[in-house]
């Protein structure tokens, strides 16, 4: 039988530093072993410590809050699309383009043309329902990542 990972209390406290870090500058591309040198942090407690917090991987988090941040830009803004891919830690415009074409169907352009609202209330409730379809997504891939079959997943 398996145990679940131990954290301590400065366990807690450095994953929470190493959260706050991540969402701090989401261009940044971290790599584990940089997290795991600058608290002095085990990989697997990092991976496994984050999991048991958070309910996801540090770059699950990453890459949701990535997207999240991108199609709020892209909705609100008339920042050009590679800018905003560049500020949201894309490190080619194609890598976004596609992650818009896989989640949505769309490409960026086109997403923005249906999407701008300059009402605030409908701008709140289109961002809810993007963010909830990203979670979603992601929780769908972390399951798929674990084993689990698409059939096994919908029933």
């Amino acid at each position: 039988m398996r145990m679940g990972i131990k954290l301590t209390d400065n366990d807690r406290e450095k994953l929470d530093w190493i959260k706050r870090s991540i969402l701090q500058d989401l261009a940044t591309h971290h790599t584990l072993e940089d997290l795991c040198k600058q608290d002095g942090i085990s990989p697997r407690k990092l991976h496994k410590g984050f999991i048991k917090m958070y309910g996801d991987t540090p770059y699950s988090l990453l890459a949701l809050q990535r997207q999240k941040l991108s199609i709020e830009l892209l909705t609100t803004t008339t920042i050009p699309v590679q800018d905003i891919a560049a500020r949201c830690g894309y490190v080619h415009t194609t890598g976004f383009i596609q992650l818009l074409k896989n989640t949505f169907n769309t490409t960026p352009e086109q997403y923005r043309a249906k999407n701008t609202v300059t009402d605030l209330g409908t701008r709140a409730a289109r961002l809810m329902e993007d963010s909830l379809h990203l979670h979603h997504t992601s929780l769908i891939l972390a399951l798929i990542k674990e084993g689990y079959t698409p059939d096994a997943i919908v029933n």
